[in-house]
């Protein structure tokens, strides 16, 4: 039964459509200030940012997210994130899936590297 419902529902879906690229960003920045905790040795040294996202569209309601990010000092990376969104856009609400994860790259930690997985819905106002 389920099968059949599921095979209904992706048949009156419009597979015309490719997937389309909606934005795609690089950002570039240099680190200022001294405010910064030395215990964290990516933070406190940290020189700069380098990050890129791009979001595409498809079927209609259907986009997609995906940002890198990435810290850097003294010519070497310090961190790497990755953060994925996957949802359906309706007129005021979004439904989506989202992961986010972040590695150090120059420091060894005794826990595992943040990882998150998570369910939500957004309210847009305008």
């Amino acid at each position: 039964m389920k099968i059949t419902i599921l095979s209904l529902l992706f048949a009156s879906l419009s597979f015309a459509q490719p997937m389309q690229l909606d934005s795609l960003y690089i950002e570039a920045e240099k680190a200022t200030g001294t405010n910064r905790t030395p215990l964290i040795p990516s933070v406190y040294n940290k020189a700069g940012e380098l990050n890129l996202e791009m979001n595409l569209k498809f079927l209609a309601l259907g986009y997609n997210k995906i940002r890198v990010e990435s810290t850097f000092a003294d010519s070497q990376f310090s961190t790497v994130a990755l953060e994925t969104e996957s949802g359906a856009r309706f007129e005021f609400v979004d439904l989506y899936i989202r992961h986010r994860s972040q590695h150090a790259l120059d420091t060894v930690y005794g826990f595992k590297y943040p990882n998150e997985n998570s369910v939500g819905f957004r309210v847009r106002f305008k």
